[in-house]
């Protein structure tokens, strides 16, 4: 009888290990580094593994409106006439970057010629990098606001040293941001032949990708290239690049070559938003009418990147604009009645301490949780977890390994 029970508890053991054995090969089998699956979840999924993309193209990120930048400009005026000898390395940006905000380029590189003559007298590493990337974004803006014209390219060649300069010296700065803009005055001033009726995206102006425009994808998945979307972002964030056809059409190729699809779909449709709205490419190939843009700028879903649910994406990316929309109507009502009140972020700790937003993001396409999913712009995304880069062959030898444990066990306890 005791025999009898013993054999029945063994057996019980039996298939609770071999229940075990198929629970956890299944479990490894499914692992997102064997799956290639397209539904609602997938751009809930992207935008996590790629952070600030939907927020780029969203225009769900801080912008200012003019006020801002005339008060901080007028009250560092105010400070440099008073002290000049007091003004620091940090206040020579700030007034410099209000001014060509209120699109003062030519202001703005005037008071970098201030801060290098201070620079020469008390020499700073960070000084002199924040010095050569502010100068080359001011004359870059200095070209563009004054026609853009292809028969006078010097400022625009003097900014590309300054950027380059910038990035010598910290090429690690802004997620890489400067070597995508660097990248994008090679394409202005050597603008790449488009291929068929398409216009270039900045990429083409990739060594690699001048000679051979097919290799693109390869391009953008190189080591080199690998943080393209994040730096793409950041021009559109933390730079000017907002209302930018190339760069959003950039950006919508980077997501593409890198598997996010859906999030690249998301893109083409802030490239549409622009052509609608009468934005033109600097690309000099680029067609007037936007009938003739649109068609250069078109884009169509390969089917093995296609949603499931594609339906959802328009609606989705309508709601998100509008949303993004009041939201920084709000922003803005709320910073002028302060600034009305004689206050401003700048002097005033407790400045956005009333601030109390009535609208939030509307959830991604298969989003999932709560209003904290939704992480600071450009936050570096987390590091790929372990498994994602084990080839096929490895899960299998891994779950054989796990199974002829388990089995050697059974047989040993049985």
């Amino acid at each position: 009888m005791a025999r009898s029970a013993r054999r029945r508890n063994q057996s019980r053991r039996a298939r609770v290990v071999a229940l075990l054995i198929i629970v956890l090969t299944a479990a490894l089998a499914s692992s997102p580094a064997l799956a290639c699956l397209w539904d609602r979840d997938t751009l809930a999924a992207e935008s996590r593994v790629a952070p600030g993309a939907v927020e780029a193209i969203t225009g769900r990120f801080e912008r200012n409106p003019p006020e801002y930048y005339e008060l901080r400009r007028d009250r560092l005026m105010r400070r440099w006439l008073a002290t000049p000898q007091r003004f620091t390395l940090e206040e020579f940006d700030d007034v410099a970057v209000a001014s060509d905000h209120l699109g003062r380029s030519e202001e703005a590189v005037e008071w970098m010629e201030r801060k290098r003559r201070r620079l020469l007298a008390h020499p700073t590493a960070e000084h002199e990098y924040r010095y050569h990337a502010n100068l080359g974004t001011f004359l870059a803006h200095r070209w563009l606001r004054a026609g853009a014209r292809r028969d006078d390219l010097q400022w625009l060649q003097a900014a590309r040293g300054h950027i380059q300069a910038a990035i010598d010296q910290n090429p690690d700065a802004h997620f890489g941001r400067e070597r995508y803009q660097l990248l994008a005055i090679d394409w202005l001033l050597a603008p790449p032949r488009p291929a068929m009726e398409e216009l270039p995206t900045i990429f083409a102006a990739l060594p690699e990708v001048r000679d051979d425009p097919a290799a693109l994808v390869s391009a953008l998945r190189a080591d080199a290239n690998d943080d393209a979307i994040v730096g793409l972002a950041g021009l559109v964030v933390l730079g000017a690049a907002w209302e930018s056809i190339d760069i959003h059409n950039s950006l919508r190729a980077a997501l593409a070559a890198h598997g996010h699809g859906s999030l690249a779909i998301l893109a083409g449709y802030r490239v549409d938003e622009l052509v609608g709205a009468g934005a033109r490419s600097l690309h000099p190939a680029a067609k007037d009418p936007p009938e003739a843009l649109a068609k250069a700028l078109a884009w169509a879903v390969p089917n093995a990147a296609r949603p499931e649910h594609i339906d959802d994406y328009p609606r989705y990316y309508a709601a998100a604009r509008r949303e993004a929309e009041q939201w920084q109507a709000e922003r803005w009502a709320y910073m002028r009645a302060r600034f009305a009140e004689g206050r401003h972020p700048d002097t005033d700790d407790s400045f956005w301490r009333a601030f109390k937003p009535t609208t939030w993001p509307p959830r991604l396409p298969g989003e999932r949780g709560d209003r904290a999913s939704w992480r600071r712009i450009l936050e570096p995304a987390p590091p790929a977890p372990w498994y994602r880069d084990l080839p096929k062959g490895a899960w299998f030898a891994l779950i054989a390994l796990i199974g002829g444990v388990c089995l050697v066990g059974l047989r040993r306890y049985t």
